[in-house]
């Protein structure tokens, strides 16, 4: 009974342990990187239009007026964003005016996130985003 006992043990550490090994966190996968809108709430943009940064503790968006950022985090499956301080300049288009509070509800409301090669995609109940990735995070030296 010991050694069946003593063969768990092993057995769950070790897939514990590789299973931290293979995967990095979250975290470390989006500090340091940058990623462009492909759509917002199903509407698609410009290839140039509007970005999402990832720092060390700071996030920064734009859709193409105003900028938005603050600090943030992940919790689980979720990126937790804010406070968000945000300029407030008038926007001449109407839609990006209206994008830009769709992206402000979409970050604060800490959005399930899936990042899949690429692909960074983030859903609230009432908002949605996919982005493609810019650059990779900076390699540890």
């Amino acid at each position: 009974m010991r050694s069946i006992r003593l063969f768990l043990f092993t057995f769950s550490a070790a897939a514990i342990l590789s299973g931290c090994a293979i995967r990095p966190s979250p975290d470390r996968e989006l500090t340091g990187s940058e990623w462009r809108f492909q759509s917002l709430d199903d509407t698609a943009f410009a290839q140039e239009q509007g970005h999402l940064r990832f720092e060390d503790d700071r996030i920064s968006a734009d859709i193409g007026c105003n900028q938005m950022g603050g600090p943030w985090h992940v919790n689980g499956d979720r990126l937790v964003a804010g406070p968000l301080v945000k300029t407030e300049m008038a926007c001449l288009d109407s839609d990006v005016f209206a994008a830009e509070r769709g992206l402000a509800a979409l970050l604060v409301a800490a959005p399930n996130f899936k990042l899949d090669g690429d692909r960074l995609t983030l859903r609230s109940r009432g908002h949605s985003a996919i982005l493609t990735r810019v650059n990779r995070p900076p390699e540890d030296s």
